[in-house]
Parts: C-alpha cells; sequence; structure tokens
C-alpha cells in the first residue's frame, strides 16, 4: 500500500477496550502517524462498538490533535447527516480530512474500497491530489456506496 511502513492493528470487543487502545497516541513512538482508519460497524450516531456507540464528539476527544492527518471510518452511515459534526471533529482534532459512508455498505466493497483509498492516502504527497483522483476514477463505486469525505479546507 504505497508508502505505508508502520501501522498499529488491534481488535476490539467493547468500549473499554476500544478505549484503551485509543491511547495509543500517547506513546511517542506513533505520535506521527498520520492516518487514522477505524472499521466497526456503525450508524447515524457514530462508531458502535460492543454495545456503545462513539458519536464523532467522542471519538475526536478519544483520537486528540491529529495535524494534517486523515481520518477513514470503514463503518455503515457514520457521516450521513454529519458534515457539521464532521468540522467540529476536524477543528478539534486538527486533523485535515474525515472519510466514511452515508448509507449501510456491505462490508466486502467497503473493505476493498478502504484500500484502495488508504492507498492514495499513503501514496500521493498531497492529500487534495489524492481525494481529486480518487474520486474521478472511482466516482460510480463512490456514489454506490455513499462515500463522503469533509475537509478542514471547505
Amino acid at each position: 500500500m504505497g508508502e505505508i511502513d508502520r501501522f498499529i492493528h488491534r481488535h476490539a470487543v467493547g468500549a473499554g477496550e476500544f478505549e484503551n487502545y485509543m491511547e495509543w497516541r500517547k506513546h511517542r513512538s506513533v505520535r506521527s502517524f498520520g492516518t487514522v482508519y477505524l472499521a466497526f460497524h456503525g450508524s447515524q450516531n457514530g462508531l458502535q462498538v460492543g454495545n456503545e456507540t462513539f458519536s464523532l464528539e467522542n471519538l475526536a476527544r478519544l483520537i486528540g490533535r491529529l495535524p494534517r492527518g486523515v481520518v477513514h471510518l470503514g463503518s455503515c452511515s457514520t457521516l450521513l447527516g454529519s458534515e457539521n459534526a464532521a468540522r467540529a471533529f476536524l477543528k478539534t482534532t486538527g486533523a485535515s480530512m474525515i472519510t466514511g459512508y452515508q448509507r449501510d455498505v456491505d462490508w466486502l466493497d467497503s473493505a476493498a474500497i478502504d484500500t484502495v483509498w488508504l492507498g492514495y492516502v499513503a501514496y500521493y504527497s498531497r492529500l487534495g491530489d489524492a481525494a481529486r483522483y480518487f474520486k474521478t476514477r472511482y466516482a460510480s463505486v463512490l456514489k454506490y456506496l455513499g462515500w463522503q469525505s469533509v475537509s478542514s479546507t471547505g
């Protein structure tokens, strides 16, 4: 996947475990990571982890500062009608972009497009170029999946 050479992969069954894993930002060795990819069940209310739902506001708190970073939510409907919440998320975290889905998606379809998107984020030096090329090349698939991006630049 392009330039990705370091990553953290964790499974979280419940909310406590998820919150514990989100403490990764406090470790010096990973503070420079610029991309966060969260793949869980989701709804318009946020990520569903175990019996808990984490809103975009709660996720922003857990992620903390991610200057110029990218957050991708590989989860059903998490960006459905949430542009204001997404903008608040970007302001809180300092991230450049948040992406995800505005409808329920099949996990295989979303996993495939998530992999392509993360590859573009890793490969392109300018996030805007990655997003433009990705949206052009996969326009029909992205429309079908309800893929959405919200950036801090408008």
